[in-house]
């Protein structure tokens, strides 16, 4: 019975986390975000091979819902 014995958790935070009969505790990824850099890190790297690689953090959120056990929160 979760989550009063089991805890779950979710990643990528799909369109139906929300609406499930308990509401899915995920992760949030922006995937739009991703993209766009990585194609800014293709067109940068096409205009110029010697540049050196970098490394980029996109903050990924924990949307806390009932899943976990926690109280309902507003989204």
């Amino acid at each position: 019975d979760v989550p009063r014995e089991l805890a779950v958790t979710g990643f990528d935070d799909v369109y139906t986390a929300h609406y499930a009969r308990v509401p899915l505790t995920t992760l949030h990824i922006p995937t739009l975000q991703i993209g766009r850099i990585a194609v800014r890190q293709l067109l940068n790297r096409i205009s110029d091979p010697t540049s050196p690689q970098q490394r980029v953090v996109v903050e990924t959120p924990l949307i806390i819902r009932q899943s976990c056990g926690c109280p309902p929160q507003a989204d």
